[in-house]
């Protein structure tokens, strides 16, 4: 009777195992190919919205291209081609445009 009990406890063991040594590895392949990298790109998009400079030239994320004016704390005021001013977040701008581009 032990035996019969010790072998299904195997059988269990060994169920649990093929479920979770791969369910496992699919989170790590997850973490390291999907969360970390994205992780890295909101922390360089925080990065560079907090070193946003007075006549910046910049995209917002709703694709509206401007010179920045004004910085405060958690705003922008931006100047579009037209000469219309406009107050903007810092977390709605996209990029910052340089030279190169």
């Amino acid at each position: 009777m032990f035996n019969l009990f010790l072998q299904q406890s195997q059988g269990i063991a060994s169920a649990i195992i093929t479920f979770v040594v791969p369910l496992a590895i699919f989170i790590l392949v997850m973490y390291f190919f999907i969360m970390k990298p994205e992780k890295k790109r909101r922390q360089e998009l925080m990065d560079m919205q907090a070193k946003i400079q007075k006549d910046d030239k910049i995209v917002t994320i709703g694709g509206i291209y401007g010179i920045v004016d004004e910085v405060k704390e958690d705003t922008v005021t931006i100047i579009l081609v037209s000469g219309a001013r406009m107050k903007i977040e810092k977390a709605a701008i996209k990029r910052v445009i340089t030279e190169e581009q």
